[in-house]
C-alpha cells in the first residue's frame, strides 16, 4: 500500500482502503443502499471520505448505480438508490 498523507493518517483510511472495503461490501452483500454502504464502512469512515471514492468507482464501470421506482405498502411511491457489482442480477420484487 502507499504511504500515507497527514490527511489521510487523521481519516483513518487512503482512498485506496476505501475502494477496497467498497468493493469487498459489494462481494458480501451483492446489492445496498449508500445508507447500507456507510453502515459496513463504519461510523468512522465520514461520507466526505468515501462518496468521491464511490463515484470514481461508478464512473470506471466496477459499481454500478441504479434508482428504482416501487410502491410501498402503503401505497406511496418512493425511489431507491441501489448499489451493486457489474453482472449481480437480484431483482427486487414489490
Amino acid at each position: 500500500m502507499s504511504k500515507k498523507t497527514t490527511q489521510e493518517k487523521q481519516d483513518g483510511l487512503t482512498s485506496e482502503e476505501i475502494e477496497i472495503k467498497i468493493l469487498h461490501l459489494l462481494r458480501i452483500y451483492p446489492i445496498i443502499s449508500p445508507t447500507m454502504l456507510q453502515s459496513g464502512l463504519g461510523p468512522s469512515t465520514r461520507p466526505a471520505q468515501w462518496r468521491p471514492v464511490l463515484t470514481a468507482l461508478i464512473e470506471l464501470g466496477q459499481v454500478i448505480e441504479e434508482q428504482v421506482s416501487m410502491q410501498t405498502p402503503s401505497e406511496r411511491y418512493n425511489t431507491y438508490s441501489k448499489l451493486s457489482l457489474p453482472g449481480t442480477t437480484v431483482s427486487v420484487s414489490e
